[in-house]
Order: structure tokens, then C-alpha cells, then sequence
């Protein structure tokens, strides 16, 4: 599954997170920084063009920025995420390429009534570790093959 434009509700995503969900109470900086390294680790697979959406309420920092592969935004004040969010989705040129993860029930009626796909938190978070998985496994397989290694090596002995 590959998509055009990848947007993350970034606190809905925080919140259902179990790691992240642990911290964001004590260090909300942390865990945002935390959420933004575990997607370029694999959401990046997923769609051309990822972006987290943050409330800026409270953020002092720049309001977009972008760290590796994925572009970080932080609404204006008297905007919410959901205002940004639905304002790029109305904005894109062929809106059923996006793909927007939110555990939002209205903001992903809104979206979808665009023309974007929606997606849950949770199956994210699946859909980001099978990603992961086989991301890995796929560098096991490149790690085992040698110069000068034969088909034979990448098999077992029967005895």
C-alpha cells in the first residue's frame, strides 16, 4: 500500500501509542520527538510524502519543521490540528491518494467525505511494525549475502 500524502493526527497517535502514551504526560516534548522518529522509521514506506499535525497550543518552537523524511506542523494559535488537517485534504489536487491517521471519529467523516482514506491509530501502529518487521528481515537477507557466497550457504544442513 502506497499513498501520495500520509497525515498523522500527531496527539491522536501519541495517545493510543503504548510507549508513547506512558510519557507524554511527564516529557510532551520528548514523546512528540519520539512519535516523529518512529514514523521516519517507517512510514516513509507507506506514502511519497508524510506529515504530523500537531496542536500548537503551548509549542514554542517553529511552527513547521521537517526531520529526515517527514515535515512536522504545528498549528497557529485558535487553530487546531483538525482545522490544518482538513484544510490540506480540501486543498490536494486528487484527494483519494491521502491517507489520514486519526482515532477522530468526526475529523475522519470530514476527510473522508473529500474523497481521502482514513485510518486508525491502531491499525497504523500495525501496519508501521509489520513495516518494521519487514524492513528488518529484508536487511537480514542483504547481510547474508556475501562475495563469494554459494546458494548452498543460504540453506540449512539436513543432518
Amino acid at each position: 500500500m502506497s499513498y501520495k500524502r500520509l497525515i498523522i493526527d500527531g496527539y491522536s497517535l501519541i495517545h493510543r501509542d503504548p510507549e508513547l502514551k506512558k510519557i507524554v504526560h511527564k516529557n510532551l516534548q520528548q514523546s512528540r520527538e519520539q512519535l516523529i522518529d518512529k514514523v521516519s522509521r517507517t512510514a516513509t514506506a507507506l506514502a511519497d510524502r508524510v506529515t504530523i499535525v500537531f496542536d500548537g497550543q503551548g509549542h514554542s518552537g517553529p511552527g513547521n519543521t521537517n526531520i529526515s523524511a517527514v515535515e512536522v506542523i504545528y498549528s497557529k494559535p485558535g487553530q487546531t490540528a483538525d482545522t490544518v488537517i482538513e484544510r490540506l485534504v480540501h486543498q490536494a489536487p486528487n484527494p483519494s491518494t491521502w491517507m489520514v491517521v486519526t482515532n477522530d471519529r468526526l475529523e475522519r467523516e470530514t476527510v473522508m467525505a473529500t474523497g481521502a482514506q482514513t485510518m486508525s491509530c491502531a491499525i497504523f501502529i500495525e501496519e508501521c511494525v509489520r513495516t518494521q518487521k519487514q524492513h528488518n528481515h529484508s536487511m537480514q537477507r542483504r547481510t547474508l549475502r556475501t562475495p563469494g557466497s554459494k546458494l548452498g550457504d543460504y540453506f540449512p544442513d539436513d543432518t
